[in-house]
C-alpha cells in the first residue's frame, strides 16, 4: 500500500492553539487527540486522517508507529511551514473491539493518538443466479444483487453457451418434450428439465371425475357409482349412478351423520337420522407436571412433545404422541420463560440467560449469558432481559431491553446461531421491542412503541410509531395486537382494528380467523377475513362467556378448518370443529379439568391427537381424522414448533 500525503498549507507562525491539537517540541502540532473508527466490516478497512503542522520553518522528519489491526506509514516528512494529513487505516481480521495507538516522534516526546474500533463479521452472501452477481456492500451493510453486464458468456442446466442480456442468460435451451400430455415440460436452470403432472379441472358434473391420458390429455370418467352428489337426509339421498346425479330414497337402517370423536355415525329410522347420544371425551393419555412448568405446544415434525418443568432441579422433557417419555433432562437455569424448537435443538430463556438441548436425547449444546454492553452498544446498560424469541432451521432470533436499573433503556435485536449460540449480528433501537415474528422469507418484525422490520441480514427494512405488537404474519399481511393488519413490504395500513383480540390467531392461505369478546351478547365469536380486508366473511359462535378465567384457543386443521378449546373454572371444557365456512362439525365435552381447572393456553394438534394443559396437567385427547394445517401461521406459536414463524 502506497501511502499518499496531501499538503494542506502553510500555519501561522503565533496562530491560535486549537483545545484539539497538542504542540510537539519545536513548533509541531498534532490532532486530534483520538481516532474512533466505529464500526467496520471485516475485510473492508476504513481510513481517517491526524493533522501534522509544522510551525517552524525548518524541514521535520517524524518516526509514525503504530501496531495490527490499525496502520500508517512508518515516516512522516513535513516541509517548513506546511501542514499535511497522515491517513490511518483501521483493517480488522476478525470480529471484535479493538483499541491501540498511533505515535509520533522525533526522537524527542512522542506524541500519541488513541485509536479504537469495533470489527464486524461481514455477512455471507448467498450465491447469486446466473447473470447476477450478489456482492457485498459495506456503505449498505447488505448483499446487493446486481446484474452482469450485457453480453457476459454464460451457462446454465437449460442453456449450454449463452450471454446475458438484462439480468438473463439467452441462447438454446435443450429439448425437454417427453411426449406425455399428463406432464408441462419445462427447464429448470438449476436441475435441467422437468415434467410437471397436469392438474386436470374438475368437471361441473359432480358424477365425473377428472383424469389425464398420457395420449389424449384431460378426460372425465364416471365416479363410483352411489357417491354422494348433492344433500342428503333419512327420506332421499341424491347419489351417483352410472355417471348421473339420481334422488333415491334412503332404506330404512342407513347410516347418517358424521361420527366424531365423541359421537358415533347414526342410522335412518322412521324417516330420522337417530345417533347414539354423545359421550364424554376421556384422555387417552395424561402427564402431571410440578408446579413450575412452561408448556407451550412445541412438537416437532416426528409428533414428539417438548417443554420445561422445575422440581428438585429444571428440566427439559419430550414425550412421543402417543405418551412415552423420550427423555427427561437437567437444564443450566432455574425455570424458563419462553422456549422453542430450531432445527435440531431446543432453545429456551429466561432474563439474559439462554441454552439449547439436542432434541434426539436433551444432552446439552450451548448456553450462554446477553452481555448488556456488547461491542457497538451506543450507551452504557446495567443489564439485560429477554422479552421474545423466533427462529427458523438455523438461526435464533431474541428480542430484549437493556436496562439502566430502572426501566427499559433500550430495545435490542440479536441474531443468533442456533447450532452454537454465536451472534451473527445485533441492532439498536430507541423504544422497546417486543415479539418477533419471521415471515416466510426470514424477515424479522418486533415492536410496540415503535414498528420496526429487519431483513434476515440486520438491515432496516421500515419503521413505524405505534403501540400494537406483531402477533402473526403471513402471505403478505402483518397482524397487530388490536386487530390491524400491515403490509409486510412496508408497514403501510391494509385493515384498520378490530377490537381486542383473544389468544392466537389464525392466519391461513383463505385468509384470517380471530376470535373476539362480544360483551353485548356475551359470547366469544371467531370471525373470518379475506386477505388484507377488514370486513369479516363470516362469523360464529365460538362458546357463551360465562364463568371466569375463560380461555379460548385454537389450530388450524389440514382440512381448512380449526379446533377450539373452550372452557372456564365454573363449567366443563369443551374441544369443538369447526370447517372453513365456520359452520360447527362437532362438540365434545371433556372428561379432564372439570370445575376449577380451566384450560390453560396454548394446545398442540398432532395427527389424531389433541394436547392442553389444565390446570397442572397435561391431558392428550384422541381425535382421529384430525391434523394440522400444513401453510400458514397454524397455532399460537405459528408453527407446531413454536418458531413464530409460518408454515411457508
Amino acid at each position: 500500500m502506497r501511502w499518499g500525503l496531501a499538503v494542506v498549507g502553510a500555519v501561522l507562525a503565533g496562530a491560535c492553539e486549537r483545545p484539539t491539537v497538542t504542540p510537539l517540541t519545536g513548533g509541531l502540532e498534532v490532532s486530534p487527540k483520538a481516532l474512533a473508527f466505529g464500526d467496520v466490516f471485516v475485510g473492508y478497512p476504513a481510513e481517517q486522517s491526524v493533522t501534522v503542522r509544522n510551525r517552524s520553518v525548518a524541514n521535520r522528519k517524524l518516526s509514525v508507529t503504530t501496531a495490527p489491526p490499525f496502520a500508517a506509514q512508518a515516516e512522516l516528512l513535513v516541509p517548513g511551514g506546511a501542514e499535511l494529513e497522515l491517513r490511518v487505516r483501521f483493517e480488522p481480521e476478525q470480529p471484535g473491539a479493538a483499541a491501540g495507538t498511533l505515535t509520533l516522534s522525533e526522537g524527542d516526546e512522542p506524541f500519541v493518538v488513541e485509536l479504537t474500533g469495533n470489527a464486524v463479521a461481514t455477512p455471507v452472501c448467498s450465491a447469486a443466479p446466473v447473470c447476477h452477481a450478489n456482492t457485498f456492500d459495506p456503505a449498505e451493510g447488505a448483499c446487493i444483487d446486481s446484474p452482469a453486464p450485457d453480453g457476459t458468456a454464460c451457462a446454465d442446466a437449460c442453456i449450454a453457451s449463452g450471454t446475458c442480456a438484462g439480468g438473463a442468460c439467452l441462447g438454446t435451451g435443450p429439448a425437454c418434450d417427453d411426449g406425455n400430455r399428463c406432464t408441462i415440460d419445462a427447464c429448470d436452470p438449476a436441475r435441467g428439465c422437468s415434467h410437471l403432472a397436469v392438474e386436470c379441472a374438475s368437471p361441473a358434473n359432480a358424477c365425473k371425475a377428472a383424469r389425464c391420458d398420457p395420449a389424449a390429455g384431460c378426460v372425465e370418467s364416471d365416479v363410483r357409482d352411489g357417491t354422494a352428489c348433492g344433500p342428503s337426509d333419512c327420506v332421499t339421498a341424491r347419489v351417483c349412478l352410472l355417471g348421473e346425479c339420481q334422488s333415491l330414497s334412503v332404506p330404512e337402517g342407513a347410516a347418517c351423520g358424521e361420527s366424531s370423536p365423541c359421537q358415533g355415525a347414526g342410522s335412518c329410522a322412521g324417516g330420522a337420522c337417530v345417533r347414539p347420544a354423545p359421550a364424554i371425551l376421556h384422555e387417552t393419555w395424561g402427564y402431571t407436571f410440578p408446579p413450575l412448568h412452561h408448556f407451550a405446544g412445541v412438537s416437532d415434525a416426528l409428533q414428539n412433545l417438548y417443554w420445561f418443568e422445575c422440581g428438585a432441579i429444571c428440566r427439559a422433557v419430550s414425550f412421543t404422541r402417543d405418551g412415552a417419555m423420550r427423555f427427561s433432562a437437567p437444564i443450566p437455569i432455574p425455570d424458563v420463560t419462553y422456549h422453542l424448537l430450531a432445527g435440531d435443538k431446543l432453545i429456551g430463556a429466561r432474563e439474559d440467560r439462554l441454552f439449547a438441548v439436542n432434541t434426539n436425547d436433551g444432552s446439552a449444546a450451548w448456553s450462554l449469558t446477553l452481555e448488556p454492553n456488547p461491542p457497538g452498544a451506543p450507551d452504557t446498560a446495567r443489564g439485560i432481559r429477554v422479552v421474545g424469541l423466533a427462529a427458523d432451521a438455523s438461526s435464533l432470533i431474541v428480542t430484549a431491553y437493556r436496562s439502566d436499573g430502572t426501566g427499559a433503556r433500550q430495545g435490542s435485536v440479536f441474531k443468533l446461531s442456533a447450532a452454537t449460540g454465536a451472534t451473527v449480528w445485533v441492532t439498536y433501537h430507541d423504544a422497546v421491542l417486543t415479539g418477533p415474528v419471521l415471515d416466510e422469507q426470514g424477515n424479522v418484525y418486533a415492536g410496540y412503541a415503535k414498528l420496526v422490520s429487519l431483513a434476515p441480514n440486520g438491515a432496516l427494512r421500515w419503521s413505524l410509531a405505534g403501540n400494537e405488537a406483531p402477533i402473526a404474519v403471513f402471505n403478505g399481511d402483518l397482524l397487530l395486537g388490536w386487530g390491524h393488519v400491515r403490509s409486510a413490504a412496508d408497514g403501510s395500513e391494509r385493515a384498520p382494528a378490530l377490537r381486542e383480540l383473544l389468544n392466537n390467531p389464525l392466519m391461513l392461505p383463505a385468509g384470517r380467523v380471530v376470535m373476539t369478546e362480544d360483551w353485548s351478547q356475551l359470547r366469544i365469536e371467531a370471525h373470518a377475513f379475506t386477505p388484507g380486508s377488514a370486513v369479516p366473511a363470516w362469523r360464529t359462535l365460538v362458546n357463551p362467556m360465562h364463568g371466569t378465567n375463560w380461555t379460548t384457543w385454537s389450530a388450524a386443521t389440514s382440512n381448512g378448518g380449526f379446533l377450539v378449546g373452550a372452557g372456564d373454572s365454573r363449567h366443563p371444557n369443551w374441544l369443538k370443529a369447526f370447517d372453513g365456512s365456520g359452520a360447527e362439525r362437532y362438540a365434545c365435552q371433556l372428561g379432564a379439568g372439570i370445575g376449577g381447572a380451566p384450560l390453560d393456553p396454548p394446545v398442540a394438534l398432532l395427527d389424531g391427537r389433541w394436547a392442553v394443559e389444565t390446570g397442572n396437567r397435561l391431558s392428550v385427547f384422541s381425535v382421529p381424522g384430525e391434523r394440522p394445517a400444513t401453510r400458514g401461521w397454524v397455532t399460537s406459536g405459528g408453527n407446531a414448533s413454536g418458531s413464530r414463524r409460518p408454515l411457508p
